[in-house]
């Protein structure tokens, strides 16, 4: 039978080794390298794209449509109003 003292502080250890994980584990930011974003075509496929973008003229004017056809989402991913060939090379 185990000690119930040593059961408490193997518990104890654990929660702490979860404490320490790394956050790379959240699903939702995987293979997204630092200083990109990642948003969503109209066909539901996943873009990663360069901060660097958002200063970009065209694609600050892409948002705007975005947020005509989509609306100001405050939870969820960025949709654009575009498939995923035209970006693609």
């Amino acid at each position: 039978m185990i000690n119930p003292t040593k059961l408490i502080r193997s518990a104890g250890v654990l929660k702490q080794k979860r404490i320490t994980l790394p956050r790379a584990a959240n699903p939702t930011t995987r293979g997204i390298d630092k200083g990109h974003f990642a948003v969503y075509t109209c066909d539901e496929i996943r873009v990663v794209l360069p901060l660097g973008y958002l200063k970009n003229d065209i694609f600050q004017e892409l948002l705007k449509v975005a947020e005509d056809e989509y609306g100001l989402q405050t939870d969820g991913p960025i949709r654009l109003p575009f498939e995923a060939t035209f970006i693609s090379t």
